[in-house]
């Protein structure tokens, strides 16, 4: 896995982890004071070697994860691992668990219909972000098709498919007072109270009320960001 070193100009670093089906360019819009760190390709599976290799070679001691979705849990898995270069974990999205049925059904459906497929799975991740999803369709939806491939896909699924995020309650996770956001109108990620009941003031919780499953791109979610 390679990774590429956005500098703008900042003290500090931010580690950019998108979800299953999503190109690195789907954070094009996010605007925080950070340089920024992002994989140069479409990640399915854990990156946590590789993007320790790469903060060495860069000399960068630390670094704050910033995990959606899919990615939530890779910076869950590099956090585990390598704890000491993690100053902090923003988590965005990130659901409990993914039924192995459900991951079945979406790998059936990518076979059976790949473009179709992805429009559908786009189509319900934007749900509620009437404005983003018009601009993710005439930004970036045709490299998206163009880029992403069926069993890059399929290993996406397999590794969801082993994944929970019971893991992020792990003493060298929860140290890092983990912040986590979600959307109000998240229909594939959506909120779950009773998962995070045990851990009420280990974890801070946002919920973005004019959102579905990328509440990232709201202004909302920025301006609750910038003034923590």
């Amino acid at each position: 896995m390679n990774f590429i070193f956005i500098d703008k100009g900042f003290g500090a670093s931010l580690v950019l982890l998108p979800g299953w089906g999503f190109l690195p360019e789907i954070f094009s819009r996010l605007d925080l004071p950070f340089n920024y760190i992002l994989p140069t390709r479409p990640v399915n599976g854990d990156i946590s070697r590789g993007l320790y290799d790469f903060l060495r070679a860069y000399g960068i001691q630390s670094v704050l994860l910033f995990g959606w979705s899919m990615g939530a849990y890779q910076a869950v898995d590099f956090c585990l691992d390598y704890v000491w270069m993690v100053s902090g974990l923003i988590l965005v999205s990130l659901r409990p668990s993914f039924a192995k049925e459900e991951l079945l059904a979406q790998e059936r459906d990518l076979e059976a219909d790949f473009e179709g497929a992805m429009r559908r799975f786009y189509r319900r991740a934007f749900l509620g972000q009437k404005e983003d999803y018009r601009w993710f369709k005439e930004e970036l939806l045709d490299i998206h098709l163009s880029r992403i491939d069926l069993n890059g896909l399929k290993k996406g699924l397999e590794y969801l498919a082993q994944k929970d995020a019971s893991s992020l309650f792990a003493a060298q996770c929860i140290s890092k007072r983990p912040w986590l956001f979600y959307g109000a109108r998240d229909v594939i990620s959506p909120f779950n109270s009773m998962f995070f009941k045990e851990m009420v003031g280990e974890v801070r919780i946002e919920i973005i009320r004019a959102a579905g499953h990328l509440p990232f791109l709201s202004q909302e979610f920025r301006g609750r960001f910038l003034r923590s």
